[in-house]
């Protein structure tokens, strides 16, 4: 009995140390990165970080567009209510257009490598992912880069940032919303708006814009976007 309890705590003892080891090989692989591109490293965190809050601002100014739809005000604010039937964009098209913003800004950044001057740096295309989820906005970007300083290389290729807004429910309150104006004829029915706030703990605000228009703005106070109220833009057609 006394070897077979030795024998039982040299097994679990060994799957100990196995564990660690996975866990630790598995910790530095991912983040050991050498002093000398540490520097670049952060920048292109940052770069990612920076691209993906500002993509998101962009499209929350035009009602989720980088480009913009015919039906347009000239303040560059999309109709998602032409008078007739909604024109509200589906979260897989709002997805493409903050990808297109995010491509745009992050090349800008990107032009400050030559910062770096005694880091060589190659790099392939972008290649983004955006994922519309409950409570944020998921950005996995695969982006092959090769940094080399005094003969030693280091390899990237992966990148990922959490933007946590509540998009996902403000395009479904922005869905609500027209329904009420196409149910109403282009009226506005004034407590189901207050109704749509008080169930979703939002705020929905309304200004006139030209004779026959309106601009709604959908407020959330709850997650922030560069520390302010994230905030969403679209114009209606009032009858």
């Amino acid at each position: 009995k006394g070897q077979i309890s030795v024998f039982i705590i040299v097994a679990i003892l060994i799957i100990i140390i196995f564990g660690v080891y996975i866990i630790m090989r598995s910790s530095s692989s991912n983040n050991n990165i050498p002093l000398e591109f540490e520097g670049i490293h952060n920048f292109i965190t940052e770069c990612v970080k920076e691209s993906a809050e500002e993509s998101v601002y962009y499209v929350s100014t035009t009602g989720g567009y980088y480009k913009l739809p015919e039906l347009s005000t000239p303040t560059e604010i999309a109709y998602y209510y032409d008078g007739r039937k909604s024109r509200v964009p589906f979260l897989l098209d709002i997805e493409k257009q903050i990808g297109s913003v995010f491509e745009n800004i992050f090349k800008n950044c990107t032009e400050d490598y030559k910062n770096f001057k005694d880091i060589k740096i190659d790099h392939n295309n972008l290649k983004i992912k955006v994922n519309i989820l409950d409570n944020l906005i998921l950005f996995n970007l695969d982006y092959p880069i090769s940094l080399s300083k005094d003969n030693k290389i280091v390899n990237f290729n992966k990148f990922n940032v959490e933007i946590p807004v509540r998009l996902k429910l403000v395009n479904k309150v922005s869905n609500e919303i027209v329904k009420v104006l196409i149910s109403y004829n282009g009226d506005i029915c004034i407590n189901c708006l207050f109704d749509l706030s008080q169930k979703n703990d939002l705020y929905i605000e309304m200004y006139d814009y030209q004779l026959d228009s309106k601009i709604f703005v959908i407020r959330d106070e709850k997650l922030k976007l560069k520390g302010e109220d994230f905030v969403w833009y679209f114009a209606s057609k009032i009858i």
